[in-house]
């Protein structure tokens, strides 16, 4: 009999231990899940650029620590990601403005950007043509011979190109130059686009019209020479 109530005793106080273990397992584990939680959380929200909520500071020292990191570190991207938003909007509202077409290549000759004056002069869509090579977007050797020799470093250049866009003939003079890094690697070209149509047809129209002038006072100069050699000879005495 004695035996049997020190056995009950002895498993009324183990099952108590176990449980006392168990309650304080548990509480140490949500102590440490809880903010492992909140930072794997933060973390989350951060990379996907939400950075209007920071994360709350346990008391926990080393999870203190993460936590002040990760705050630091939101704070830090999305100052540089509005001020590369606000250089962009600057760029786009400045290239957009632009009545030269402007476009953008990189070292492989796949478009950058172009504005909307560009995607009007070569006849294409600016989100079709994004990432694009020059040779799918455009086809146009004269075109596609600038851009890669700009890309080259074959020197600032100027040619002269006709474009059909639709049943509209354009003549465009377009102007390249590479761009390089800070550390000189290469990053592409910039190809600027002038449409100088209006000024070829006046050219046209002032060659035509010379041409015209010199046509019709042709006739008249020549019987007025042959008069006047005509008086020379001695016309005017008879």
């Amino acid at each position: 009999e004695a035996t049997g109530d020190l056995s009950r005793s002895i498993v009324l106080t183990a099952l108590t231990v176990a449980l006392m273990a168990a309650g304080i397992g548990w509480w140490v584990s949500w102590r440490i899940a809880q903010p492992m939680r909140e930072v794997r959380e933060g973390a989350e929200r951060f990379a996907a650029g939400d950075f209007s909520r920071k994360l709350s500071v346990p008391a926990t020292e080393e999870f203190a620590g993460v936590a002040e990191s990760l705050n630091q570190m939101a704070e830090e991207l999305d100052e540089r990601l509005r001020t590369i938003t606000r250089e962009r909007n600057e760029r786009e509202a400045v290239l957009e403005s632009m009545v030269e077409g402007v476009l953008a290549v990189d070292a492989d000759r796949r478009i950058l950007a172009l504005n909307t004056a560009a995607a009007e002069l070569l006849g294409v869509a600016p989100d079709e043509v994004q990432g694009a090579a020059i040779e799918e977007a455009v086809r146009n050797p004269d075109l596609q011979r600038v851009v890669t020799a700009a890309v080259s470093g074959q020197g600032p250049l100027e040619v002269d190109l006709t474009v059909h866009v639709g049943d509209r003939e354009q003549y465009l003079q377009a102007s390249g130059a590479l761009r390089r890094a800070r550390d000189g690697e290469v990053v592409g070209a910039v190809v600027v686009l002038n449409d100088v149509t209006r000024l070829r047809r006046l050219e046209a129209v002032r060659r035509d019209f010379v041409a015209n002038v010199s046509h019709e006072l042709k006739t008249p100069l020549t019987s007025i020479k042959g008069f006047a050699e005509t008086l020379a000879d001695g016309a005017l005495e008879d």
